[in-house]
């Protein structure tokens, strides 16, 4: 009877080429899991910087994000950031000075 602390890791590629990493750390006594761990689930988007990734995911990256999935993310954020300055922008309104009323 011996206990392991096992990890598993599986890959989702989105349909516009995001990859999430999903992991689980299971509990298993002679080869049975007898506790499985909450999945955790992260996204890498197609600008990231990979190069803290292990071996693995680099490749699945690699594979995912083609030169066309990178124009196309590029091209999406910049959109919605332009999106967001413009909703962000501050719009100035003139103000109309009060008009006195003679007494004549």
């Amino acid at each position: 009877m011996s206990l392991e602390k096992l990890k598993k890791t599986s890959y989702e590629v989105t349909d516009n080429g995001f990859v999430f990493v999903i992991t689980q750390e299971n509990i298993v006594e002679d080869g049975a899991v007898i506790s499985a761990g909450p999945n955790h689930r992260r996204p890498i988007l197609p600008d990231a910087d990979l190069s803290e990734e292990d071996a693995n995911t680099k490749a699945i990256c690699e594979a995912a994000f083609t030169d066309e999935v990178k124009a196309d993310y590029a091209q999406k954020k910049a959109e919605a950031e332009a999106r967001e300055e413009a909703e962000n922008a501050v719009v100035e309104e003139p103000i109309e000075e009060p008009v006195e009323e003679s007494n004549e």
